[in-house]
């Protein structure tokens, strides 16, 4: 009789143990999976911030673009316009040495 409260209380000792201890590793698991979440959601954070910061870059880049194009077709329009001027200057001057000539 003695020996079977012996086994009785070794296995309940057991059995509490084998409880307790995976008890113990589900808190651990637990607590791994919360400190996990919490390092992805605050990734997760930043790359959204990020993907912002890029389309901020990306429409200032096509502003930039676009207000280039618009300085290159001023400049063609100056460019026009200052070779007319010297060709009008250049008939002037030569009418100038004609007139001087008489």
């Amino acid at each position: 009789m003695a020996t079977y409260i012996t086994i009785i209380i070794s296995a309940v000792s057991v059995s509490f143990a084998i409880y307790m201890g995976l008890r113990n590793n589900r808190k651990a698991d637990n607590k791994d999976i919360a400190d996990k979440v919490a390092r992805e959601t605050r990734i997760d954070v930043k790359l959204e911030e990020m993907i912002g910061y890029v389309k901020e870059i990306r429409d200032d880049n096509t502003e930039t673009k676009r207000q280039m194009v618009e300085m290159i077709k001023k400049l063609a329009l100056v460019e026009a316009s200052a070779k007319s001027a010297h060709h009008r200057l250049d008939k002037m001057e030569g009418k100038e040495v004609r007139d001087n000539d008489k």
